[in-house]
């Protein structure tokens, strides 16, 4: 039985640590390492770390200085020792006893490099919503079978289980053998990882099965001023149509150019947030680029979505209305968002 490297980045995580560690260490496959590394945390995070590493052999424990889940991450792959690579966040949890096993036994199995399964989003009242693909069951993909191989990536895509780390199970020996790490940014980090390490599959499995426990933590995007949001998400564009479809036409932009609408509209709304601290000259430049940018022209020329709110900006933005964007901006006229894809 192989070693399964599972890597848990920590940051101020105390109120959560105990349930995230102990669905690790109760897993019925026994065979792994679970490396925690504690990214500079203030609360007592490292002293319920260190208490678990006393009891159970099998966990390390690495300390570094506030870089970022994809940094700590980083460090946690170079010192991993599996045969296999897995993900947890530090406020989540292994939803089913069985979930190292079964991912196991199924990149095994099936001789996969990569094998997806589904998740539950658990909303703040208890509720379990699972996220998965809903006119498909399990099954096996391969890149030799393009059109069928792009289909089952859109939808993994649309069913928001393409993105996150901590639903899948990696070879080790891919990331390795291609330098694969996590972009040294505190915004979608996972996204740019995955189409990465996708880009060298031969093949995928998808199982139907939920079995890690996602808990959201209610925050949204427009609460906080995220500088250099838009040009990674126009990156995250790019990488999905240029790594993962060879020959995009507009049924792919149009399928996911909803979802992108709103990075760049976003692009000009995020000006208005009060803890952006860009003068007036800065915001109106910032505008520009936008307007100009031509990924950003290509979603929303064909980009679609039902929210008025957001077909208004895709006018103004489409008909290079910067004067009136502007405006916008400063008297704050702002749809509402909701976050798309993990905490990360």
């Amino acid at each position: 039985m192989d070693k399964v490297s599972v890597i848990m980045p920590v940051f101020n995580s105390a109120k959560y640590l105990n349930r995230s560690i102990e669905s690790v260490i109760g897993q019925s496959y026994k065979n792994f390492e679970l490396i925690i590394i504690d990214d500079g945390s203030t609360d007592n995070s490292l002293e319920i770390i260190s208490h678990y590493a006393n009891l159970d052999g099998r966990i390390k424990t690495i300390q570094s200085h506030n870089k970022g889940p994809g940094a700590a991450r980083n460090i946690g792959i170079k010192q991993s020792e599996g045969k296999y690579i897995m993900f947890i966040d530090a406020d989540d949890q292994f939803g089913n006893f069985d979930m190292l096993e079964i991912l196991y036994r199924n990149i095994i199995h099936t001789n996969s490099d990569i094998v997806i399964c589904d998740y539950n989003y658990i909303t703040h009242e208890g509720k379990y919503i699972t996220n998965s693909i809903s006119d498909i069951e399990t099954k096996s993909v391969s890149k030799k079978n393009k059109k069928a191989y792009d289909e089952i990536l859109l939808k993994l895509y649309e069913s928001k289980l393409l993105f996150a780390v901590w639903n899948k199970i990696y070879r080790a020996e891919i990331i390795s053998k291609n330098d694969i790490k996590f972009p040294i940014q505190k915004l979608g980090e996972d996204a740019m990882f995955n189409l990465v390490y996708l880009k060298h599959c031969r093949n995928l499995r998808y199982l139907r099965q939920a079995m890690y426990n996602y808990y959201f933590n209610n925050s949204s995007l427009m609460n906080n001023f995220k500088e250099g949001q838009f040009l990674i998400q126009m990156e995250i564009y790019k990488s999905l149509k240029n790594s993962l479809l060879d020959t995009p036409d507009r049924s792919f932009i149009k399928r996911v150019g909803s979802d992108f609408l709103v990075e760049v509209v976003y692009g000009v709304v995020n000006l208005s947030n009060e803890k952006c601290n860009f003068n007036y000259k800065e915001k109106y430049w910032q505008i520009v680029s936008v307007i100009n940018n031509s990924t950003a022209r290509e979603i929303i020329k064909y980009g679609n979505t039902s929210s008025k709110f957001v077909r208004m900006y895709q006018f103004f933005i489409k008909n290079r209305m910067k004067r009136i964007l502007y405006f916008m901006v400063q008297i704050n006229i702002r749809p509402i968002f909701r976050i798309k894809y993990s905490k990360s």
